[in-house]
């Protein structure tokens, strides 16, 4: 699998971790990851880490990125608050990502 692949029709199992942070830097700086597992619709088991993060760019105005991975799990892994970040490298060459309709408001 590669990252040009799409995952949807996905059924969240398990939230692992939030994680929410606050940089010291300006008042609407946030990073926000949850980390969950998810089953496919013919029910293949992945380790799904959403991230939200809203920056500074250099001029001072915020920038948000959203990244949403996923990383097939093998039948015999536990997932943990404590080894999901290794789990999660130890799968990064075959990561896919959640797929989003995409929308701009004006």
């Amino acid at each position: 699998m590669n990252k040009t692949q799409k995952l949807k029709n996905y059924k969240t199992i398990t939230i692992i971790d939030n994680i929410h942070l606050i940089p010291d830097g300006f008042s609407f700086e946030y990073s926000d990851t949850e980390v969950s597992i998810i089953n496919d619709e013919k029910g293949k088991r992945y380790l799904r880490v959403y991230k939200k993060e809203c920056a500074s760019e250099g001029n001072g105005r915020p920038i948000t990125t959203i990244s949403d991975d996923c990383y097939p799990l093998t039948d015999i892994e536990d997932v943990t608050q404590q080894n999901w970040k290794k789990i999660m490298l130890s799968h990064l060459s075959e990561s896919i990502s959640i797929e989003h309709d995409s929308y701009c408001g004006v």
